[in-house]
């Protein structure tokens, strides 16, 4: 502080701690890291002498006075001079890969216990990616002078920089974020039938695939088929000539889906539908015996009119 007459030796420690992140993709989650105070040996070096300073056992945090003793005493209790030690802590973190960020990346810490922080999922696709939050703790000690007149604060002075110094090793936590799976690339519709038709697809599978779901759609209403990740082709129930919209959604164990490409088919026309038959067609079999019996009766009834037309005459 002063060259050749007064320094300051110091070694002091912080406990610092935070917990293991998991993070959607495109998401966020809040976590918390804490600080406290570790142990701490300060030494005053006055022209070449050892001076310990026993009051701090731990890191100290703030302003801490020591009273000018005799000050006190001249001046009849009236002024009063104290040697003020100024610490403070900064921390300031990053993720160590471009899978999230995190904010506020610097922290001032006015005491010591727990902040909060929010960590981002970068948007992307694969499986989970694995990082470190990494967050270093930044240490200032300064020296000031304080003047007290009847116990109040008069005149305030920086007397002099210490020192700023970082803190190894930084604190790392892990940081793991589950990434969107890769979709699959869905393949034309085959064998398309008035009832059915055969449905393929290709792409990776990322290895936290839960399931895949099929989405059939005509327009009026969906239709859902889950099946299993390792499913490369599924046959479909249809409706006979109607057009479909069809896609498929890969889904991760978290709950995260991805679609594929769109695809649209029609279904075909039922198998042997005619034009419909024309009314004078309709029962021309049992037409055919009534006009016969009818035809009968006829022949009938003339010749018993004849017969007795005959007899008249006679």
């Amino acid at each position: 502080m002063i060259p050749n007459v007064a320094a300051v030796r110091a070694s002091c420690n912080l406990n610092a701690s935070g917990e293991p992140v998991t993070v959607l993709a495109n998401g966020s989650m809040r976590s918390t890291l804490a600080a406290s105070a570790g142990p701490c040996t300060i030494v005053l070096v006055l022209g070449g002498v050892d001076v310990g300073l026993p009051v701090f056992n731990t890191t100290p945090l703030g302003k801490s006075s020591f009273y000018v003793p005799g000050i006190s005493t001249v001046t009849l209790g009236i002024v009063d001079l104290t040697i003020d030690l100024v610490t403070s802590v900064n921390s300031t973190s990053h993720v160590e890969s471009d899978l999230a960020d995190v904010s506020p990346r610097e922290i001032a810490w006015s005491a010591w216990g727990a902040q909060r922080i929010l960590v981002h999922g970068e948007d992307g696709l694969g499986s989970v990616g694995e990082s470190s939050l990494n967050t270093t703790f930044t240490y200032e000690m300064s020296l000031a002078l304080t003047v007290y007149a009847l116990s109040i604060e008069l005149y305030h002075m920086d007397f002099a920089e210490i020192g700023s110094f970082v803190g190894t090793p930084s604190l790392r936590t892990n940081l793991f974020v589950d990434l969107r799976p890769h979709p699959l690339v869905l393949e034309p519709a085959e064998g398309i039938r008035h009832d059915r038709a055969t449905l393929t697809w290709i792409g990776a599978v990322d290895p936290d695939v839960d399931h895949l779901e099929l989405w059939l759609s005509d327009g009026a209403r969906n239709v859902t088929v889950r099946l299993a990740p390792t499913t490369v082709r599924t046959d479909v129930l249809l409706r006979p000539a109607t057009q479909y919209q069809v896609w498929i959604v890969i889904v991760d164990s978290s709950g995260q889906g991805s679609p594929s490409n769109g695809i649209a088919f029609e279904s075909a026309a039922p198998p042997g539908e005619t034009a419909s038959t024309p009314l004078g067609g309709l029962g021309s079999s049992a037409l055919a015996w009534t006009m016969l019996v009818v035809a009968i009766l006829l022949g009938i009834v003339g010749y018993a009119w004849g017969f007795l037309r005959g007899r008249k005459s006679e």
